[in-house]
């Protein structure tokens, strides 16, 4: 690594811009155990934490020469550890209320459903509803909740991934849980 170590974050900055993997490098090996333990505070485990960062310092490579950093280079890295933790605990919450309504749903269902044949049935009949609304959904909105829901990807990087802003993915996504519900409820209520 030469003389990169000694080099100012400023530097660093200008280097990686230029795509010098050397300087991202140093950039990483500077910064990679305080963002942790940073992202530490935020995340579930030590390694959700680890994996965090990662994500971090994988991105900033792939965009690096699209980055236009106009704070401190610390100040770029600990904001954009912060925002990725954010997303992260947002993610993990949206999906965990997610499942806990469709598990509340299932359990009500299973104190009202006599056989295993017939749990089995109103099983089958719950996923093929859930997929034909997913189906008629408007194709942003169904790409948004695909993208959030089954493939587990974050907002920014949906919205990077449509073209859209970020608010319109949250708007395509709380659209379509409401459709979501909607749909499943009424068929809790034919069922039951």
């Amino acid at each position: 690594m030469s003389d990169y170590g000694k080099y100012t974050d400023e530097r660093l900055a200008a280097l990686l811009q230029q795509g010098d993997k050397e300087a991202f490098t140093a950039i990483y090996e500077r910064y990679w155990k305080p963002l942790w333990a940073f992202a530490a505070n935020a995340m579930h485990t030590e390694e959700d934490a680890r994996d965090l960062v990662q994500e971090v310092f994988g991105a900033i490579w792939e965009k690096h020469a699209g980055i236009h950093i106009h704070t401190s280079l610390k100040a770029f890295l600990y904001k954009t550890t912060l925002r990725k933790a954010i997303q992260q605990v947002d993610k993990a919450r949206n999906a965990n209320a997610f499942r806990e309504g469709l598990q509340r749903q299932l359990e009500s269902r299973d104190a009202h459903a006599g056989s295993p044949t017939e749990r089995r049935l109103a099983e089958q009949e719950l996923v093929e509803r859930f997929e034909r609304i997913v189906a008629d959904m408007p194709p942003k909105m169904q790409e948004a909740f695909t993208a959030s829901r089954l493939e587990e990807k974050s907002y920014q990087e949906i919205a990077d991934g449509m073209g859209i802003s970020r608010e319109s993915v949250k708007t395509h996504i709380k659209h379509a849980l409401k459709t979501l519900r909607k749909g499943l409820n009424t068929l809790f209520l034919t069922i039951f």
